[in-house]
């Protein structure tokens, strides 16, 4: 089977299934793993792919479509090509599919191998072929456990809300935001403001069953709480500044990324959506592949580091087709 790397992940040839697609195609099939905008290209494509929570996060944004709703664990078939999504572990619906030919290829996409507070860990599939994600692609890219983040979160704000300041939690609309609201009610105890697409968002996930406990949407109504979830887009000095004066308390930022780029933040709390260096190779070492392609992100720097422990040829996707 072909496979190869131009905007997306295609499978055959440009003109048949492209998973992932960011950018215009010609592919007859797209298949979709999760509602990051950058996974998305609706292009006008008919017959596209994905989960029914990913369906609904993605209308949510405005976007048109009519989608084939897949479900975890189930076989499909597309020219006698069998497929099967599992859960990816990243956001709200996230999938990783697997293809089952000559070989069984396994995509992770973008997954982590944590279990979060609104989310479980990915499954780790077996694969002849494995092609994954390498966002933290490099050994310095290792998170601590989540619970060490939470206890980190929960004294730095406390001391900050003793302080008499707004706190400002700056996480991605889905997946972060969400686990924010959770965090802020299960280790605190308080309602958190929400940024009115953070609410849209968190309101599907509960949809789906997921508890993040209380919140209020945020409108023109900033002393209802201490402490504020924003998409990390909209956070700049100017706006901190325009939150003092309107609240008339000083502000305390933090941003909660697997990125260390610290802007206006008062804080970086290591918290990721995606697998850290360590969980990357923790896939490949249970997976047991034959071989490996790696994409996004440092996929040159951990191709060659799966070379190096694993003693199995490892390639950058986008510098080969298969």
């Amino acid at each position: 089977m072909r496979l190869f790397e131009k905007k997306g992940i295609f499978i055959k040839d440009d003109n048949f299934i492209v998973l992932d697609a960011s950018a215009k195609h010609k592919a007859e099939y797209s298949i979709i793993s999760h509602a990051h905008n950058d996974h998305v290209y609706i292009n006008g494509c008919k017959n596209i792919f994905t989960t029914k929570q990913t369906a609904d996060l993605i209308k949510q944004s405005g976007k048109v479509f009519n989608p084939k709703i897949v479900e975890f664990d189930k076989k499909y078939e597309i020219d006698d090509i069998e497929f099967e999504f599992s859960s990816s572990g990243h956001v709200l619906g996230s999938s990783q599919l697997i293809i089952n030919d000559d070989n069984r290829v396994v995509c992770t996409s973008d997954f982590k191998l944590q279990d979060s507070l609104v989310e479980k860990s990915a499954e780790i599939q077996k694969a002849d072929v494995l092609i994954i994600e390498s966002t933290f692609g490099m050994p310095h890219f290792s998170f601590p456990k989540r619970e060490e983040t939470y206890a980190e979160m929960e004294s730095w704000i406390k001391r900050r809300l003793h302080e008499n300041k707004l706190v400002i939690l700056a996480g991605y609309q889905i997946g972060k935001a969400q686990e924010l609201t959770a965090f802020v009610n299960k280790h605190l105890g308080i309602s958190p403001l929400v940024y009115d697409s953070i609410y849209s968002t968190n309101k599907i996930y509960e949809n789906y069953g997921v508890k993040l406990g209380n919140y209020i949407k945020l409108e023109h109504n900033l002393n209802d709480s201490q402490i504020l979830i924003m998409p990390p887009q909209f956070i700049t000095a100017s706006l901190l500044q325009a939150l003092h004066f309107s609240s008339r308390k000083k502000i305390a930022a933090a941003k909660a990324t697997g990125w260390s780029y610290h802007g206006p933040y008062d804080r970086i709390f290591p918290l990721s959506d995606h697998a850290d260096f360590n969980q990357l190779m923790r896939y490949i070492d249970e997976s047991k592949p034959k071989l490996v392609l790696t994409t996004h992100g440092y996929s040159k720097e951990l191709a060659h580091s799966i070379v190096h422990k694993f003693k199995i040829p490892a390639y950058p996707l986008a510098e080969l087709a298969v």
